[in-house]
């Protein structure tokens, strides 16, 4: 039997091609989380990522408060205050779990991981953000401006 280019195509690709192509739509589709769909991409979900620079561990004391995780922003809404802060990630020391909606740590030296959920009441430690290293997920437009890297974490 003589098959021809065209019953090929038509046959075989053609619907290989076409399966192909709503499989690209269907798994293009809307990430529901308008405005920082980059970031929702690359899996740093609602964090604000730099790259970890190195430097060690930062006394500062960013402040104590209830961790508040939305679609768009990680924030500690400070104890005590009427504000709240956007928390800054060194990308080596954190990931996010979009399914469990959980943050997983690791704290220096001991490289202990820990997991935090909206809601966890916490102590940060780490230094304020003032620009100079570039970021790897920048913080929504909607997130407070007021910006403290984490380098520490402790729970209430």
């Amino acid at each position: 039997m003589k098959h021809s280019v065209y019953s090929f195509w038509s046959n075989r690709a053609v619907p290989f091609a076409v399966s192909l192509a709503v499989l690209h739509v269907a798994c293009a589709g809307d990430s529901g989380d308008a405005g920082n769909s980059e970031d929702t991409e690359s899996g740093w979900g609602p964090l604000a990522v730099i790259e970890s620079v190195g430097e060690g561990p930062n006394d500062a004391r960013g402040g104590e408060g209830r961790l508040t995780i939305t679609g768009e922003c990680v924030t500690l809404e400070l104890n005590g205050l009427d504000r709240a802060i956007t928390l800054v990630w060194p990308d080596e020391q954190v990931s996010w779990d979009a399914i469990e909606e959980e943050i997983a740590f690791r704290e220096p030296p001991s490289d202990e991981v820990r997991k935090f959920v909206d809601g966890d009441q916490i102590v940060v430690g780490g230094s304020g953000y003032t620009g100079g290293i570039p970021y790897l997920a920048k913080p929504d437009e909607s997130c407070p401006g007021e910006r403290f890297i984490v380098d520490s974490i402790i729970t209430l």
